[in-house]
Parts: structure tokens; sequence; C-alpha cells
């Protein structure tokens, strides 16, 4: 059992009808069973941006503990108050739908497999479209150096992880792995269909 935190951002003024979504990670606290301080922490490092004009991403300041091995509840905290994030890519929103596929890598098996996450980072334009109607280069580039500016450079030694959620024949009780990489897909735009929370 390790304590993990959950680090929320709420997105607003996606596509055209200024739909809402949610940016969520999840982060091993540099103090167990963590703090005020490592929230602050992983709240400030997951402010990451690269989105349209109209778009925001609003800190959650309750950050929450949870038991990785059953997602059981184990307390929160509050971070200091962040500036809302603004978007400054200029063009036409794409959909509401439209993502930035963000895959992270660890080195923690669990059953046969590598533990790997993927986040669909949201709010792109079609001026960061390219003619192909893929990411353009300049685009993936900066997404990639927002999310692995996650790995270093904190105010406490807190470090992004990807949580095994409980359940199934090859694991029944959940774990997380440390992030050590994370690339982002540039090849196509992602789309998730259903959020878990």
């Amino acid at each position: 059992m390790a304590t993990i935190l959950r680090c929320r951002y709420v997105i607003t003024g996606l596509g055209a009808f200024g739909s809402v979504g949610l940016l969520q990670t999840y982060w091993r606290p540099g103090t167990s069973p963590g703090s005020t301080a490592d929230a602050t922490d992983v709240s400030t490092r997951a402010n990451q941006a690269y989105f349209g004009l109209g778009v925001s991403y609003q800190q959650v300041r309750e950050v929450d503990a949870l038991d990785d091995a059953t997602g059981a509840l184990t307390g929160a905290f509050t971070s200091a108050a962040l500036a809302t994030v603004f978007g400054s890519a200029s063009g036409d929103q794409m959909p509401a739908q439209t993502a930035y596929v963000v895959k992270a890598t660890t080195n923690l098996l669990v059953g046969p497999r590598l533990l790997k996450g993927r986040t669909f980072f949201a709010g792109p334009t079609e001026s960061i479209n390219a003619v192909a109607g893929v990411p353009s280069t300049g685009s993936v580039t900066g997404v990639a150096a927002g999310f692995t500016g996650m790995l270093t450079g904190g105010g406490t030694a807190s470090f992004p992880v990807i949580w095994h959620r409980p359940g199934g024949a090859a694991a029944p009780v959940g774990t997380s792995g440390p992030v050590i990489s994370y690339q982002v897909e540039s090849n196509y735009w992602g789309s998730q269909r259903g959020r878990r929370f």
C-alpha cells in the first residue's frame, strides 16, 4: 500500500459550445501521507498549457489522498491558490473531444505487462492542426516539454505516477508506478469516450 495524491484541473471553453472537461494526474507525495506543501507542488507542476484562446484550466484546490491498493480516500490537502491558466493559441477551436494523446511509461510490471498510462489533453485549435490532420510538430514538442517538466523541478520530492486501479485477475490489488517518461502522439488526435473519477 502507498499513498497517492489526485490532482485535478477543470477545463472550460472547449469546442464551439464551450464544453467542460477534466485534467487529472496522480502523484506520490514527497512526504507520506502527504502535506499542504505536496498538494501545492503537484498542482503547480500539473499547471501546463498548450491550447486555444477561450480555453481555461482552473485548479481544484482540494488534492485527495488515496490508498493505491484499494482506491479508498484517506485524506485531503488544500493547495495554495494558483492562477487560472488561459490558452493562447490562435485559430478556430477544434471539436471538444479532440485531444493530444500523452503517453506515460513506467518500469513497473503488473502481471505480464509494463504499467503505462494515457492522458487526453484537450483544447487544440485549427492553427496547430497540420495539413495532414495531425498535431503540428511544434505543438507536439511543446506539449511533451510541458508534461516532461512535471518530472523535475518541484518544490517537494513528489513525483507523478500511473495508478493501476484494483481489480481483475492480473492485479486484484491496486498499485502505482513512477512515470519515467512522457511522449505525445504525433500521428493522430485522440478522443476519450469515457472518464473514471
